[in-house]
């Protein structure tokens, strides 16, 4: 099992930055993206801060993705392409850089 760390380095009302660690693997750093603090409310919140796992999902919209699990009154929470915050909708979108 792989360790990842998504640290937010930056946060305002339109969005929340961080970078992605894979522990143990040298690359790139993975940037993400994903929705301000809103009070973890459904499609419109990043999650908070915690420990979480997540498991492989494929669905009719994202295929071979990732799922955060068991955050607290949240469910299909994925790590997915996209490219702005309004493409996000609750989730994590990583990328290779930021504009």
């Amino acid at each position: 099992m792989k360790e990842l760390t998504l640290s937010r380095y930056y946060r305002d009302d339109q969005c929340t930055l961080g970078s992605l660690v894979i522990h143990g693997r040298k690359h790139k750093p993975i940037y993400t993206l994903e929705n301000p603090w809103k009070e973890n409310k459904a499609n419109i919140s990043c999650i908070p801060a915690g420990l979480y796992r997540c498991s492989p999902f494929s669905g009719s919209r994202y295929k071979d993705v990732w799922q955060v699990n068991d955050v607290e009154g949240r469910t299909y929470i994925l790590f997915h392409k996209g490219n702005y915050e309004r493409d996000t909708r609750g989730c994590i979108l990583p990328g290779l850089g930021v504009d």
